[in-house]
C-alpha cells in the first residue's frame, strides 16, 4: 500500500500586539476550507466507555440538522479565519492534546471502524474536535492542506469525558443515528413496535380483569418494557 502523507494545517500563532494569525517567519497561505467525507464513518458504535448512539429519535433527528448547520458555517471559513479566537470559541474548535482522548480516538478508528494502522499512523496524532450539535456533541476530524476530513461523530462528548456531564446516562443511549439507515434501524424500530404491542395487550388484559392482583399487572407491565 503506497503511503500518502497528510499535510496538516497547524493552528497559526498570533503576533503580539496584533490580531492577525501568521505562521512563524512568514505569512500563512490562506485557502477556503473544503470538506471531504472520504474517511467519514457515520455508523453508531459502542466500544468500551465510548458510545455515539442517541438518547431517542428526536435527538437523532436534531443531530442531522444541527450538523448540517455547523458544516454550512465551516464551509464559509478559510484556513486563517477558522482559527481566529472568536470563531474557535464559537465552534468549540480544539486540537486534541489529551493523551487519553487521543488513545481513545485511535482505538475507535482501529477497533470500532476498522481503519488500517498505517492510515492512523499518518494522522500523526493530530486530531481536532468541533461542535456537532446543540447538545454538546463533537465531530472528530483531521486536516490535510485546506481539507477538513471528518472521521466520526461524538454526540455524547465522551472522547474528552472530563468535559462531559451525565456520562452514565449517555453510555446507555441506544438509538442509532440517522446519518446512515441500515438493518440496525429496522431492528430497532421493530423492537419498539413489539414493545408497544405488548404494552397495549397488558392494558387490555387489565381492563378485562385478567390480572388478579396489582402485582400481577405490574409484573406484566415490567416485562413489556424490558429489553
Amino acid at each position: 500500500m503506497k503511503k500518502s502523507l497528510l499535510k496538516k494545517i497547524k493552528p497559526p500563532k498570533i503576533q503580539k500586539g496584533g490580531s492577525s494569525f501568521v505562521a512563524p517567519g512568514k505569512e500563512q497561505e490562506e485557502s477556503d476550507i473544503t470538506l471531504s467525507f472520504k474517511l467519514f464513518n457515520s455508523k453508531s458504535i459502542r466500544l468500551d466507555d465510548f458510545n455515539n448512539y442517541y438518547e431517542n429519535q428526536n435527538a437523532a433527528h436534531k443531530a442531522v440538522s444541527d450538523l448540517l448547520h455547523v458544516l454550512n458555517d465551516i464551509s464559509r471559513e478559510t484556513t486563517k479565519t477558522i482559527f481566529q479566537k472568536d470563531k474557535k470559541r464559537q465552534l468549540h474548535l480544539n486540537q486534541m492534546d489529551d493523551d487519553n482522548s487521543i488513545r481513545m480516538i485511535e482505538k475507535i478508528l482501529f477497533e470500532g471502524y476498522g481503519f488500517p494502522e498505517q492510515t492512523i499512523a499518518e494522522f500523526d496524532r493530530e486530531y481536532f474536535e468541533i461542535v456537532a450539535n446543540g447538545d454538546g456533541g463533537r465531530l472528530i476530524f483531521v486536516m490535510s492542506d485546506h481539507l477538513m476530513i471528518p472521521l466520526f461523530l461524538d454526540p455524547n462528548h465522551l472522547v474528552y469525558s472530563k468535559a462531559s456531564k451525565s456520562i452514565k446516562k449517555k453510555t446507555s443511549h441506544a438509538h442509532p443515528g440517522f446519518f446512515t439507515y441500515n438493518q440496525e434501524h429496522i431492528d430497532y424500530y421493530s423492537q419498539l413496535e413489539k414493545k408497544s404491542s405488548l404494552k397495549d395487550a397488558v392494558i387490555e388484559y387489565a381492563r378485562s380483569g385478567e390480572y388478579r392482583t396489582v402485582d400481577d399487572f405490574l409484573k406484566a407491565w415490567d416485562d413489556a418494557n424490558s429489553d
